[in-house]
């Protein structure tokens, strides 16, 4: 486990930095592994939806844009 005392300097979108402690850091890691499972597990319902596309019309039926997670 990391110190206690563990923080981060986080690069913010406005050149500015913010502070995270050790909960906060571990906090945005695991949100950003759930997003990145997510993007995975979407993919891989593509991946699936497009394999079993019986004809090339029925891979335009197929909605590449949407399911993503925001």
């Amino acid at each position: 486990m990391l110190d206690a005392r563990y923080s981060v300097q986080w690069k913010i979108a406005d050149r500015g930095f913010v502070t995270f402690d050790r909960d906060q850091i571990i906090a945005v890691a695991q949100a950003v592994r759930t997003h990145v499972q997510a993007c995975f597990d979407r993919e891989a319902a593509l991946a699936e939806e497009i394999e079993a596309a019986p004809y090339e019309q029925a891979l335009a039926t197929i909605n590449i844009e949407g399911g993503w997670p925001s």
